[in-house]
């Protein structure tokens, strides 16, 4: 399970435990040192109308709303509904529910740049479409290579032991995590501007649509493969079922959420958090990814206040 909000909002609360720090430190590294060279525009310099306030309330928001809800935008957003778990259909519902109402009435489109009278389309049309920058095509396909690649790397040492559990569970987690990161950058999910234009459809300028199709090519990704492996688990997946190892191989085990209840700890959190991601257009990853490349304004006081939120509410919680 791959949230963001469960691994940062960990570190806050003190729980320093390999997995997570190596994570975060794949992370922080591939944004400070291969992401400006790989997706140069990645980052959007925020101005002056996107205040200190606004920062502090949304990532504020978006902390508490994780901690409550128990995941985020990759832990229920995409993890969560490749399981087709329906607690995490609920939280993504209502938190894009959420979203929307708040960029609509907090005027976010005007702090993250976007003007009221950009293009003059209104209601479903779609944004003008801007074709790729040159050479978007190819970063995009050699960073697939490199997921491939390395991903493939990791599994076949993992299965030959060829490393020490301890070193293949590292080196895999700082892996993912900086490949997590270079996917936010290339695919512009960094910049608040695309979320908040997702969110408001209606608004004059027309809609981004950009948004929905990054979360539907991880779908496209993640369901397939979560899928088998839980037939798997379950003892569903036939022959190959028998022959199924009983564990991971980069990973002393699997670790699912055992959490099923559609309560109301579960919706106002995700209310909280589509009311703080709406109002800010940021949410965790694209926030600590920002902040480690080296963005500067608001992004900085939005990630202090996600942690401390974050970390104050699970705490409250029992969480």
């Amino acid at each position: 399970m791959l949230g963001i909000s469960g691994i940062a909002g960990g570190l806050a609360r003190g729980a320093w435990d390999i997995p997570r720090v190596a994570f975060t430190a794949g992370l922080a590294g591939a944004s400070a040192l291969a992401l400006p060279a790989l997706a140069p525009t990645a980052l959007q310099a925020l101005s002056p109308s996107y205040t200190l306030t606004r920062a502090l309330a949304a990532g504020a928001l978006v902390g508490a709303g994780s901690a409550l809800g128990g995941g985020c935008t990759s832990g229920h957003g995409i993890c969560g509904n490749a399981r087709l778990s329906a607690r995490s259909a609920a939280f993504t519902g209502v938190m894009m529910a959420a979203g929307a109402a708040s960029a609509a009435l907090s005027g976010a489109r005007a702090a993250v740049g976007l003007g009221a009278a950009a293009t003059g389309v209104t209601g479903l049309a779609l944004a003008p479409y801007a074709s790729p920058a040159v050479g978007a095509v190819a970063t995009g396909l050699r960073l697939l290579a490199v997921a491939v690649g390395t991903l493939g790397a990791l599994a076949l040492a993992g299965r030959a032991r060829a490393v020490p559990p301890a070193t293949a569970e590292a080196v895999s987690e700082a892996a993912l995590g900086g490949l997590f990161a270079l996917g936010l950058g290339v695919s512009g999910m960094l910049r608040p501007a695309k979320v908040v234009a997702f969110l408001t459809p209606l608004a004059p300028g027309g809609w981004d649509a950009s948004l929905g199709l990054v979360m539907a090519g991880a779908l496209a990704v993640s369901v397939p493969v979560f899928q088998t492996v839980l037939r798997k688990l379950r003892g569903g997946g036939g022959g190959s079922a028998a022959a199924a190892p009983a564990k991971p191989v980069c990973t002393p085990c699997f670790s699912l959420p055992t959490k099923s209840a559609l309560d109301g700890r579960l919706l106002g959190g995700a209310a909280l958090f589509g009311a703080g991601w709406g109002a800010g257009g940021i949410c965790p990853g694209p926030g600590l990814v920002a902040v480690a490349a080296g963005a500067g304004g608001p992004y900085v006081p939005w990630v202090v206040a996600f942690l401390a939120a974050h970390a104050l509410v699970s705490k409250a919680a029992g969480g």
